[in-house]
């Protein structure tokens, strides 16, 4: 009987200790998961390439599209459609970001949209005020951000009606810059984007930039200290810093710690991350994965930003 207990004892600890093991592998295996994909460029010096076989590529969809943000931007109800010449429509590789890009150009404006979805990515205006007309305004900072809020309204729909104002600045005598992103939990995803280049005095959107990166929201499992331990270990090795700060952010996962980072493919995701940075002249930066603990990339805040 008493070598009965024993026996069914030891094959408790025995399970207990498997258990263990398995639940330590899987933690061991989330953590040293590798983020960066390494997805190498093809053609390097040719990474953005014209395509000439376009037949694969639904035209009608994407003047329609073209239509569609034509009314949206210039803010108006139009039942006459854009003049959109054949040779002035182009499409290309975009090898660095992986997708197929085309480029329609009306004359008065162009328009760059994701071939595939017909996703806007930039949009052109060709047109500037005379200088005397520009002199001739006077308009205050909060007036000029109403209008750029003005301007969000009309091109926001359902799509970019959860995104919020981050920043104003002048462009130039005329232009000034306005950008909204997606928040989370309080954190700016920078993937998640509508930039605005407009003309207050005409109340029109001279240029736009959309970005639409998904963020994965990985959660916080790898502790500050752990992180900061990693950190530091870059920090010494590949910088001249002393000591560094710390916050968490969404980042874009990059190459900048490897020999030949332009070899390779942009990341099209987001994650949040500790990010360190050190005190030395270039303000560098160390991106450690709050999920993994894994180095996804870093920054110089001085002298040349990723």
């Amino acid at each position: 009987m008493k070598s009965k207990k024993i026996f069914i004892s030891c094959v408790i600890l025995t399970l207990i200790i498997v258990l263990s093991a398995i639940v330590y592998a899987s933690s061991n295996i989330q953590k040293s998961q590798k983020i960066l994909p390494e997805e190498k460029i093809a053609n390097i010096g040719n990474s953005y390439e014209k395509i000439t076989n376009i037949d694969k590529f639904d035209k009608n969809l994407l003047i329609k599209k073209v239509n569609e943000y034509n009314a949206l931007i210039n803010n108006k109800v139009t039942k006459n459609a854009l003049n959109i010449k054949e040779e002035k429509t182009n499409f290309y590789n975009n090898e660095i970001d992986s997708r197929i890009e085309t480029v329609i150009n009306t004359g008065d404006e162009v328009y760059c949209l994701n071939a595939i979805s017909g996703d806007l990515i930039y949009y052109i205006k060709n047109s500037t005020a005379s200088a005397s007309f520009v002199a001739s305004v006077k308009l205050t900072e909060e007036e000029i951000k109403e209008i750029g809020f003005e301007l969000f309204d009309t091109i926001k729909g359902e799509k970019y009606k959860d995104y919020v104002f981050t920043s104003l600045e002048q462009y130039d005598e005329e232009l000034w810059t306005i950008r909204f992103h997606k928040c989370y939990d309080g954190l700016v995803n920078s993937g998640e984007a509508v930039k605005i280049s407009f003309s207050p005095i005409r109340k029109q959107i001279e240029n736009l930039v959309i970005l639409d990166y998904p963020y994965t929201n990985n959660e916080i499992e790898i502790s500050e200290e752990e992180a900061l331990k990693t950190a530091k270990e870059y920090m010494k090795k590949y910088t001249s810093a002393t000591d560094m700060k710390m916050e968490i952010m969404i980042v874009k996962p990059n190459y900048f710690w490897y020999k030949n980072l332009v070899e390779y493919k942009s990341v099209n995701f987001r994650r949040k991350a500790y990010v360190f940075t050190c005190n030395n002249d270039a303000n560098t930066q160390i991106y450690v994965d709050c999920t993994t603990g894994e180095v996804i990339g870093g920054n110089k805040l001085v002298g040349g930003e990723m």
